[in-house]
């Protein structure tokens, strides 16, 4: 009986750290949808979102014609299932609300479901200035 619990144990324990992978390199920097267009490095139309390699995540949509709406998130990667997810936490539960699953081949990321598939190519494996100020 103890031994499974220490199995048990060990067990919950690595699947933690699998799941709060540092984020890969590939995966860091700027990534958008096909359409979204850009003016001065500036998400205008469509969706665009910034990813460091320690989890901060910064997702831009522009909304009615405004360019400011900004929103902050953590995310964390599963190198095994190849699974990207932002989180948010609110009163000390965490709320997963999407998941992407990064195809290396292809080298984009695809919402999954229950979401509509959406797929976003990286752009750039830098962030601009302007929305590194917006990750701390």
């Amino acid at each position: 009986m103890k031994q499974r619990a220490v199995f048990l144990f060990f067990l919950i324990f690595h699947l933690g750290a699998v799941a709060n992978e540092i984020i890969p390199k590939e995966l860091t920097g700027e990534w958008a949808l096909e359409q979204t267009r850009f003016i001065n490095g500036w998400p205008v139309e469509g969706d665009a979102f910034y990813i460091r390699s320690d989890g901060a995540l910064v997702a831009c949509t522009p909304a009615f014609g405004h360019n400011d709406t900004i929103s902050r998130y953590r995310v964390v990667y599963n190198s095994r299932t190849k699974a990207l997810s932002a989180r948010t936490y609110y009163l000390g539960n965490e709320t997963i609300l999407w998941t992407m699953s990064y195809d290396p081949v292809s080298k984009t990321l695809a919402s999954r479901k229950p979401f509509p598939v959406v797929i976003y190519s990286r752009v750039s494996g830098r962030i601009p200035l302007y929305f590194k100020a917006s990750l701390r």
